[in-house]
């Protein structure tokens, strides 16, 4: 049985069967129905997986794999990076841009020298800083485990809570010289936003990770860490913070119960967010801001998002450039759409579009017309979170 219930391409009931995922508490904040989309799969729900998302995922296991031993050098650090992102881009069933900018063009496709840099760096200075803190003390290894099983302390251990109905995976939770633990998430992003707070979401989540330690380890002292590139922040779990996250929790119990149907509208809450959710061609709150005819002046789409009739698919080269009359009454083209990404693509459809590429320029036009998904001139500038659904 799937979390959600579909209708005409669109969730209309969504029913909670997993506990709260620390990494994703901030979009429920945001909206609900995303933290629905974000925790529980659907057959339905395929979202485009960006080369920003591999490398994150690549930096993880690339930490994950030397954790505890040697450092290797620049060029071994960097080989094994680079095989991870290929072998995340082999493990995608579907052809996302990603995968046919990878084909297309290898990996300076989808990453530059720069990008592919830092992030080895990062990983480097990550292990290097915790060489320390992977071989526990004989007083860490008395400690006990924790509930479930899963050892108390290391690298990328998976922690659960019955009392607060939520689990998640700790890049690092070890204990220092003093008896404090410390709960580690490492960010391939800046940790701290452009005044030199700590990001909200980063401070959510590794958070709720340390009310996971709190309540199965019960330490006399809780510390959070967040490590990124070029920036760092560190704070004290304490009282107020606990109370903090157990408060957001509820709320989310609230409204999301466990095994509940729930219709998908009254979880919806559209704004200016929305540019970030990948979701929003199933939101059917968002369908209303792409129909013209049943919007307010305030309730617009977002310019790079798109919904209308094919006019006109035309193929070169395994691209197909579409022609649309949209819904607006204007004719738009998207260029660069992958024949085996899109294969039933045809005169007659309708179709909804989000995040393209555009080629028109910044501050020129309100409604951009001239979109695309792959570049072939510069395949890294292709509109890699892109989406596409038709009817």
């Amino acid at each position: 049985m799937t979390a959600f219930t579909f209708q005409n391409g669109l969730a209309a009931e969504f029913s909670r069967s997993k506990p709260a995922v620390p990494s994703k508490l901030s979009a429920f904040l945001i909206c609900p129905l995303r933290y629905a989309f974000e925790t529980e799969s659907s057959p339905e729900v395929v979202v485009p997986r960006g080369p920003f998302a591999l490398r994150g995922i690549a930096l993880h296991r690339t930490v994950e794999r030397y954790f505890g031993r040697e450092v290797p050098g620049g060029r071994e650090l960097q080989a094994e990076f680079l095989n991870y992102i290929g072998e995340e881009i082999a493990r995608q069933k579907e052809i996302s841009l990603t995968k046919f900018a990878f084909t297309q063009a290898g990996i300076k496709g989808i990453l530059s020298n720069e990008q592919i840099l830092s992030a080895c760096q990062l990983a480097r200075v990550i292990l290097v800083s915790h060489q320390d803190k992977a071989t526990p003390n004989p007083a860490v290894l008395r400690m006990p485990a924790m509930r479930g099983g899963a050892p108390a302390l290391g690298s990328e251990k998976a922690v659960s809570s019955e009392a607060l109905d939520m689990e998640g995976r700790i890049d690092l939770t070890y204990k220092d010289a003093t008896d404090v633990v410390h709960v580690v998430d490492y960010k391939s992003g800046n940790v701290l936003d452009s005044t030199g707070v700590v990001k909200e979401s980063y401070a959510i989540q590794v958070a709720a990770y340390a009310a996971l330690v709190s309540d199965t380890l019960k330490p006399s002292g809780l510390v959070m860490d967040l490590i990124g590139p070029s920036s760092n922040w560190s704070g004290v779990y304490d009282a107020a913070m606990d109370r903090a996250i157990k408060e957001l929790l509820s709320k989310l119990r609230t409204a999301l119960p466990k095994h509940v149907k729930v219709r998908t509208e009254l979880l919806a809450m559209p704004g200016h967010h929305c540019s970030s959710c990948a979701y929003r061609l199933f939101c059917p709150r968002y369908k209303e801001y792409m129909n013209p005819t049943s919007r307010g002046a305030d309730d617009e789409a977002l310019p790079n998002d798109v919904s209308g009739t094919i006019l006109e698919a035309r193929q070169s080269g395994g691209l197909i450039t579409l022609r649309i009359l949209t819904d607006k009454g204007t004719k738009a083209s998207i260029a660069g759409v992958p024949l085996e990404t899109y294969p039933a693509l045809h005169t007659g459809q309708r179709l909804r579009a989000a995040s393209l590429g555009t080629f028109d320029l910044a501050g020129k036009t309100a409604f951009p017309a001239n979109f695309y998904l792959f570049r072939a001139d510069n395949p890294r500038l292709s509109a890699f979170e892109a989406m596409m659904l038709s009817t």
